[in-house]
C-alpha cells in the first residue's frame, strides 16, 4: 500500500492515542493522522455529540464522538493492516531481534497477507528465531487446525527455543502480547464467528454461503478443485476475503491434503458474481 504523506501547517495537538492523532484545525474541526505511521486519515467536524467524518470530498458519516469518528476514517484509510504491520516490524526489528534468519520472509509475506485478508478478522502473530506465522481466528476448523499445528509445532518446551505471540486486533490496529494459554482459547473458542458445516458456511449463526465443489481431473497431473458459492446476500470485502480462505480449505478437507490444488473460485448470488477467480483483477 503506497500512500503518500499529505503535508499540513503547524498546528496545536488536540488529542492522541496509540491508534490516531488529532490536530485542532479550527475552532470545532480536527485533522486525523495515524499514529503510527503519520499518514492523514482524513477531518472531522462538529461537537456534542454529533461529529462528521470526512476523507476529501467524501462524506464518510456521522458518530456520536470524536474517537469513534478518527477510528472509522483510520479503518476506512485501510490503516490497521498499515499500523498492525508497523508495530509487527518494529518487534521484529527492535530491541529483542527475535526473528534471527529469514527477515525477507516477514518483509514480504506477512505484509501480503495483511492486505489480502482485508481486516477480515483478528489474527494470532507468532514469533520464532527461524519463522513467523500468521493464524486467522475465528474460521471455525481453519483456526484451530493452523493454529493448534503451530502451538504443537513451537512449543517452546519441545524446541528448546522462545515463542513469542501476539494477538492483531483488527478492529483498533492493536497488537498486544498474548500469552499460550490465552492463544489456545482464542483459538479453540466455541464462539467462532464463522462455522462450516456440511456445504454451508454460517456466520454467527445464520447461513451465509452454500459451497460446490467439483472435482477436475487432468491427464498427467493431479486432480484441482473448482469451487462454487452462493451467498445469501451481497458479501462485503472482508467477507469475500473470508469465502476464498474457505474455498481453499474446502479442497483440503476434499482431498485430505495441504497440498490440494484450488481452480476456479466463484462467489455470486442468482443475479450477480461478486468474485471470480478466473476474471483479471
Amino acid at each position: 500500500m503506497n500512500t503518500a504523506i499529505e503535508t499540513q501547517p503547524a498546528v496545536r495537538v488536540a488529542g492522541h492515542n496509540q491508534i490516531f492523532r488529532l490536530e485542532e484545525f479550527t475552532s470545532g474541526r480536527y485533522d486525523v493522522y495515524s499514529a503510527i505511521n503519520g499518514l492523514r486519515a482524513g477531518s472531522l467536524i462538529g461537537g456534542n455529540g454529533q461529529w462528521c467524518a470526512e476523507q476529501g470530498s467524501k462524506l464518510l458519516g456521522y458518530f456520536g464522538t470524536k474517537d469513534d469518528a478518527a477510528l472509522a476514517l483510520i479503518q476506512a484509510r485501510g490503516f490497521p493492516s498499515q499500523t498492525l504491520f508497523e508495530q509487527m516490524r518494529a518487534f521484529v526489528e527492535g530491541p529483542l531481534k527475535p526473528l534471527q534468519h529469514y527477515q525477507d520472509d516477514f518483509y514480504k509475506h506477512d505484509r501480503a497477507y495483511l492486505d489480502e485478508w482485508q481486516n477480515a478478522t483478528d489474527m494470532l502473530w507468532f514469533v520464532t528465531a527461524t519463522a513467523t506465522h500468521l493464524v486467522s481466528l475465528d474460521l471455525d476448523e481453519i483456526t484451530k487446525r493452523e493454529g493448534n499445528a503451530v502451538l504443537e509445532a513451537r512449543d517452546p518446551a519441545i524446541t528448546g527455543k522462545p515463542l513469542h505471540i501476539h494477538h492483531l486486533d483488527v478492529g483498533t490496529g492493536r497488537m498486544r502480547p498474548c500469552t499460550p494459554e490465552k492463544a489456545l482459547a482464542l483459538i479453540n473458542s466455541p464462539t467462532q464467528t464463522y462455522r462450516f458445516a456440511s456445504g454451508t458456511i454460517k456466520k454467527h449463526g445464520e447461513t451465509f454461503a452454500h459451497v460446490t465443489l467439483t472435482v477436475e481431473r487432468r491427464p498427467a497431473q493431479s486432480p484441482i478443485a473448482n469451487i462454487a458459492m452462493a451467498v445469501a446476500r451481497e458479501p462485503s470485502q472482508k467477507e469475500i476475503a473470508v469465502l476464498r480462505r474457505f474455498a481453499a480449505y474446502a479442497a483440503v478437507r476434499h482431498f485430505g491434503t495441504l497440498f490440494a490444488a484450488v481452480g476456479h473460485v466463484r462467489i455470486a448470488d442468482a443475479e450477480r458474481t461478486y468474485f471470480d477467480s478466473a476474471r483479471p483483477a
